[in-house]
C-alpha cells in the first residue's frame, strides 16, 4: 500500500499534492442499506469521495438520522480524509443511490 505523503517537485520542493492510492475501494449504495467495509491490512489513512450525501460510522453501523441524536453515537456525513488508528471496519449509507469510493495509504 502507498504510504500517504506529500509530493515534491524536480527541486525538491514541496507540491502539496498526495500521491496516487493503489487500493482504492468502491461502494454503491442502495438507498437507506448500510454497508460495512473491512478495513484492509496495512491501511492507515482513507479519502472518501461520494457521488452524493452519505453517512459513515467506524467500528459500527451507520446511520440516516431521523431526529435529533444526542449521545454520541450519529454517524459521520461526508467525511472527506480519516486516521484508520482502531478502525477495523467502516459502515456507510446514504439516503439515495451513491456511489462512494475510498483510497487507502499506509
Amino acid at each position: 500500500m502507498v504510504p500517504f505523503q506529500i509530493s515534491t517537485d524536480q527541486n525538491s520542493w514541496p507540491t502539496y499534492a498526495i500521491t496516487f492510492s493503489d487500493h482504492i475501494n468502491v461502494q454503491v449504495l442502495a438507498s437507506g442499506v448500510a454497508e460495512t467495509i473491512t478495513t484492509p491490512s496495512g491501511a492507515n489513512f482513507v479519502l472518501f469521495s461520494s457521488t452524493s450525501n452519505f453517512y459513515c460510522r467506524a467500528n459500527g453501523t451507520a446511520v440516516v438520522p431521523t431526529g435529533d441524536i444526542t449521545n454520541g453515537s450519529g454517524s459521520e456525513l461526508n467525511p472527506v480524509a480519516r486516521s484508520l488508528r482502531n478502525v477495523s471496519s467502516i459502515s456507510l449509507i446514504s439516503p439515495g443511490t451513491c456511489t462512494v469510493t475510498m483510497a487507502f495509504y499506509a
